[in-house]
């Protein structure tokens, strides 16, 4: 609320907003990845702003990310992670959980890796999924948090639909009620149990598996799963398929109701291909 009474006090309109916010940036032209990681933040906080009905447009939305320079392929290579070695990296995440030290059931930890890589999405987009995202007829409908692209995944293979009633039925064994998919079991304190999962939890959960199954050296993340994910589907469905819902930069358009729609498939299963 500070940083809004700030806003609010200052009366700026979007065009001097984008002005001041452009200066402000400047200082990072050099370096992309931060140029466009304090773009992104500035568009999920005002995208909250604009819902609460405190401004009308989200216009960091009209703001073009810096243009990042092409990864080697051994740069893109490094970001892979073979499905026999997160199969493992799996396996220490679920085994080796604890709460207080006490021995407790990960599968949940698991369960959420699984859903980004199944989406091939940003780790943010699998833990903030709501509970309703996913239809009995087998379609996953969300909005990306960072591009506000609204993507449709119609779930070939299955797998999307079975960790999905994993976690509702996860979700009833917790006696949970709540809008989102993901939280926080009842043997957590008063004040996280039954509460949505921050994604940066997740991340150093998956971090130390990856230590634990002996892959320190390899600097697998949790945002890797993507990266992998969208690999993975290309290799099935071929080049026509925008698993990732990616958008060029200058195909970055204002917050508007008819946006387009990102339709593409989940062929995914946590099956090591034999023929590798």
């Amino acid at each position: 609320m500070r940083y809004l009474s700030l806003f609010q006090s200052l009366k700026l309109t979007d065009r001097k907003a984008q002005t001041i916010t452009r200066q402000a940036l400047a200082q990072y032209a050099d370096k992309p990845t931060t140029y466009n990681h304090r773009l992104s933040t500035l568009r999920t906080m005002l995208k909250q702003a604009k819902i609460d009905g405190h401004i009308e447009v989200n216009w960091p939305q009209q703001m073009d990310e810096l243009i990042k320079p092409e990864q080697t392929q051994d740069q893109r290579a490094a970001k892979y992670i073979p499905l026999e070695y997160y199969l493992k990296i799996r396996a220490a995440l679920v085994d080796n959980f604890t709460h207080h030290g006490r021995k407790r059931n990960g599968e949940w930890l698991g369960r959420v890796c699984d859903l980004t890589y199944f989406m091939s999405c940003r780790p943010a987009d699998a833990v903030e999924l709501r509970d309703d995202a996913f239809d009995e007829s087998g379609v996953l409908t969300y909005t990306t948090n960072k591009t506000d692209e609204l993507v449709v995944i119609e779930d070939e293979s299955g797998s999307l639909r079975e960790t999905v009633m994993w976690f509702r039925e996860w979700k009833k064994y917790n006696h949970t009620i709540h809008p989102r998919l993901i939280l926080y079991p009842a043997f957590y304190e008063k004040r996280q149990a039954g509460r949505p999962v921050p994604v940066g939890f997740i991340s150093r959960r998956f971090s130390k598996a990856v230590d634990d199954a002996g892959y320190k050296n390899k600097g697998w993340t949790l945002r890797m799963l993507r990266h992998t994910g969208i690999t993975d589907e290309l290799r099935h469905q071929g080049e026509g398929a925008n698993k990732g819902a990616h958008r060029s930069a200058l195909g970055q358009k204002p917050y508007r109701a008819d946006k387009p729609v990102t339709k593409v498939k989940n062929t995914l299963k946590l099956v090591p291909d034999s023929s590798d």
